[in-house]
């Protein structure tokens, strides 16, 4: 299966959650017109600032696509990122490379 790939940078938190979900609603949106079938691939390497808010929206993410069939997956993550994925216990969304074979950049909006 391939895997559209889209990247966030800057702060997952509280304070950017609205910036941030509408950044992740258009990719979203963008995805489900364009490639509804395939799994949605997020570069969170640039991420600085991850918390309680930043991972609500990714599961808020997650669950969406798998109304549609699609799975998301993390294919790199900060530092960040990975401590508080580990520390809610969701290491499952990042993608292992043997999860992630050809990743194909998504279109430019």
């Amino acid at each position: 299966m391939t895997h559209a790939l889209h990247a966030l940078s800057g702060d997952l938190d509280i304070q950017q959650a609205m910036a941030q979900r509408e950044a992740l609603l258009a990719i979203v949106a963008s995805h489900a017109a364009s490639t509804p079938e395939a799994d949605l691939a997020l570069d969170l390497s640039a991420v600085t600032t991850c918390d309680s808010s930043g991972v609500q929206l990714l599961l808020a993410t997650r669950n969406t696509l798998k109304l549609g069939g699609a799975q998301l997956r993390i294919v790199q993550a900060s530092a960040v990122v990975r401590d508080v994925l580990q520390t809610f216990g969701l290491q499952s969304l990042l993608a292992t490379p043997a999860s992630t074979p050809a990743s194909t950049p998504a279109p430019s909006a």
